[in-house]
């Protein structure tokens, strides 16, 4: 229903809102992750990431055509994303061994720097 007055026309609309919640959780650190955001889903660009007790956040963001960049936050903030996300589980659950693998991969990068 429209309704006019002030500086124009208002209506009542719906709006679906995503309710966000705090809730604990009880989580061995360090938390590893991956996250592929290739947008196409080919598995191309893919982000490492290692947070300590401290909540000191490393990420590694590599690219299978060669490129890479590293990210450190000091204090990791758990915003409103999803909780899988945060904690590394279900499709973003990276090992230790794969977020090593990423680090490597820098250092011989870095190593081969001329």
């Amino acid at each position: 229903m429209a309704m006019s007055g002030g500086l124009g026309d208002t209506m009542i609309i719906k709006l679906k809102v995503k309710e966000i919640i705090e809730k604990e959780f009880d989580v061995e650190f360090p938390i590893y992750r991956k996250h592929d955001i290739t947008p196409d889903g080919r598995p191309s660009t893919i982000i490492y990431t290692r947070i300590d007790k401290n909540l000191r956040a490393e990420s590694i963001t590599v690219d299978v055509t060669g490129p890479f960049e590293i990210n450190i936050e000091e204090k990791y903030n758990f915003d409103g994303s999803e909780v899988d996300y945060h904690l590394g589980r279900g499709i973003y659950k990276c090992s230790v061994e794969e977020f090593d693998a990423a680090v490597n991969r820098v250092k011989t990068c870095l190593r081969n720097l001329k």
